[in-house]
């Protein structure tokens, strides 16, 4: 099955390398009604879902939570236990998932990076055209900084709320050195 497959493809630790998915996890799949057309069936389900997870009495008797996977921890001990798995997940590099301020900000640049990248890149082909053709572009100082200044302070004004993120001030880097680069192109062809 699709689900064995990327069992076998995905990156293990040796111990469990050779192990089947089903030693490993029991894996259930439920089917539920549409929750807005279907709403009584599916929080009925969803019941019957939830008294399965509590270990409740469930309605056919089957708990999700199985005796030979519970291990009863005493309350004085939880404490200590937490901290122990805590620490020694915290420490694991492939379970450091960014933080979704991280994410969000991260997004929120690489839209405004593309936004502004694309509206330079524009005038750049503009002006490249121009240049081309053999004209020159009068005055290009003042606009290429111009063009440089208000793309810059539109990416800016638009990353504003990820003023912390460091991907801002890298997205904004990158930004500045492609399109100095394009505008040190276009002023190169125009003094040949």
């Amino acid at each position: 099955s699709d689900v064995e497959n990327l069992w076998q493809s995905a990156d293990k630790i040796e111990a469990f390398r050779d192990k089947p998915l089903t030693t490993l996890f029991d894996i259930m799949v439920v089917s539920l009604p549409h929750f807005r057309h279907r709403k009584i069936e599916f929080d009925g389900d969803i019941a019957s879902i939830r008294a399965r997870l509590l270990n409740e009495q469930p309605p056919n008797g089957e708990s999700l939570l199985r005796p030979e996977y519970s291990k009863f921890v005493q309350i004085p001990t939880f404490a200590e236990l937490a901290g122990v798995l805590w620490s020694s997940t915290g420490g694991d590099a492939e379970l450091n998932v960014p933080a979704r301020a991280d994410l969000v900000a991260s997004y929120r640049c690489d839209m405004a990076f593309e936004k502004h990248n694309f509206d330079a890149t524009k005038q750049l082909v503009r002006w490249v055209s121009i240049v081309d053709s053999g004209q020159i572009i009068p005055g290009f100082g003042k606009k290429a900084t111009q063009l440089l200044t208000e793309t810059l302070e539109g990416y800016d004004a638009d990353t504003q709320s990820c003023v912390s993120a460091p991907v801002r001030t890298a997205r904004r880097n990158t930004l500045s050195a492609m399109l100095q680069e394009g505008l040190k192109m276009l002023f190169n062809k125009q003094i040949k």
